[in-house]
């Protein structure tokens, strides 16, 4: 419990295993608790209840520079209480990679997730994708369009513009997260470290510090 303690964020350590109350250092989501907001299947296989009919959705960054990274979600029973349940969103797929996927590679990749915990296949309603890439760079299509054509070949949606607000998608996942709707399958690693370390931005507290 102690190395797992010592293991978080500065902020949320000294609050948790030193009880020193108030201290935030500038974290967007303070309120996200691994404790509260991560589930292990393996330790607990009815923390979620599946609901195969609810829609599935995903969205991508697709970096340059930095990380490529893809997710799905969808809705699901996640108990509360004994055997209380209650409907949620869950974040159950994740894949990171470096630069240097082709469009096709990473489709095939897309396309390898889009399964259920439980082994049931799914096909997401939607892909959002990072809203630069829907601007033509040097060829005549533009990334989004490229991407979208090796999707198609594998009955996946093309990608849909994603949101430019930045500000009010940080604010909508902190909501979900203090109001306990959003959790976060435990393989999902790479976003459940991400997620403590977003600070705010000094010159813009309601904005995320990019």
């Amino acid at each position: 419990f102690i190395a797992r303690m010592n293991s978080l964020p500065k902020a949320q350590r000294d609050k948790k295993l030193l009880g020193l109350d108030g201290v935030a250092e500038g974290q967007y989501f303070e309120c996200f608790d691994p404790y509260e907001h991560v589930i292990d299947l393996r330790e607990d296989p009815e923390a979620i209840i599946w609901q195969p009919w609810q829609p599935v959705w995903g969205s991508q960054d697709w970096g340059v520079s930095h990380a490529n990274a893809a997710y799905l979600f969808t809705k699901a029973l996640v108990r509360t209480v004994g055997t209380n349940y209650k409907l949620k969103t869950v974040c159950f797929r994740e894949t990171v990679t470096s630069r240097g996927k082709t469009h096709k590679e990473w489709a095939t990749l897309f396309k390898h997730m889009c399964k259920l915990p439980n082994g049931t296949s799914v096909t997401p309603k939607a892909i959002f994708f990072s809203h630069e890439k829907f601007s033509k760079q040097v060829t005549a299509h533009t990334p989004a369009d490229e991407y979208s054509k090796e999707l198609r070949a594998l009955d996946l949606p093309p990608v849909s513009r994603a949101a430019m607000d930045r500000i009010g998608g940080a604010s909508l996942m902190y909501n979900l997260l203090k109001n306990g709707d959003l959790v976060i399958l435990d393989i999902c690693k790479d976003i459940i470290q991400a997620i403590p370390s977003l600070m705010r931005d000094p010159d813009n507290i309601d904005d995320v510090l990019k």
